[in-house]
């Protein structure tokens, strides 16, 4: 993590612009989004923080891959197996 801290003057170029949605922090470039993320990345996130939320993310993510990767293993070795009984010269996806 790095020990940089961010003030308020860091974020200076994002203001309220007239005629806009009151209350809505604005880019000078008019992206809503960046200047979100301009604001959050001025908030501190400690290790503890950090390390929850890449846990939940292992949690989630890892058993998705895991299933993916057991179907498509699975896919591969019948299609082989499939093919080795002669499933391709039955459904004439070769020619002779």
């Amino acid at each position: 993590m790095s020990d940089h801290k961010i003030d308020a003057s860091d974020t200076a170029h994002v203001q309220e612009h007239e005629g806009l949605e009151p209350g809505i922090k604005h880019h000078p470039s008019g992206d809503v989004a960046l200047a979100l993320v301009d604001t959050a990345v001025a908030t501190d996130v400690t290790e503890e923080e950090e390390r929850s939320t890449a846990r939940r993310i292992d949690l989630v993510l890892v058993p998705v891959m895991f299933v993916t990767f057991a179907l498509q293993y699975m896919d591969k070795s019948c299609l082989t197996g499939a093919a080795l009984f002669g499933i391709l010269t039955d459904l004439k996806l070769v020619q002779m």
